[in-house]
C-alpha cells in the first residue's frame, strides 16, 4: 500500500510540475507546449512504473554521533543599555 502512496505523490508532482510549465508557455507555440505535454505524459509512465519493474536496492547510511553535546553560540551579543 505504501509504494502506491508513494507512486501517487511522485505522479501528483510531475504532474502538477508539467502543468505548471504548460501554463507558462500559453504564449509559445503549439509545437512546444507539445512537446512539453508528451514529456511530461512520458514521465508519468516512467514514474508509475519503475517502482513495479527496478529492483529496490537497500542503502545502509551509518552516521557516527559526535561523543560531546555541541555547544551553543550567539550569533550575537547584546549589552545593558548604560544607566546615565
Amino acid at each position: 500500500m505504501s509504494v502506491l502512496i508513494g507512486i501517487a505523490l511522485k505522479s501528483l508532482i510531475v504532474a502538477g510540475l508539467a502543468l505548471g510549465l504548460l501554463k507558462l508557455m500559453t504564449h509559445r507555440s503549439a509545437a512546444e507546449r507539445s512537446w512539453v505535454a508528451h514529456i511530461g505524459l512520458l514521465a508519468l509512465v516512467v514514474v508509475a512504473f519503475a517502482p513495479l519493474v527496478l529492483p529496490t536496492v537497500p542503502l545502509a547510511l551509518t552516521m557516527k554521533m559526535p561523543s560531546t553535546a555541541p555547544v551553543m553560540v550567539p550569533l550575537f551579543v547584546t549589552t545593558p543599555p548604560s544607566p546615565s
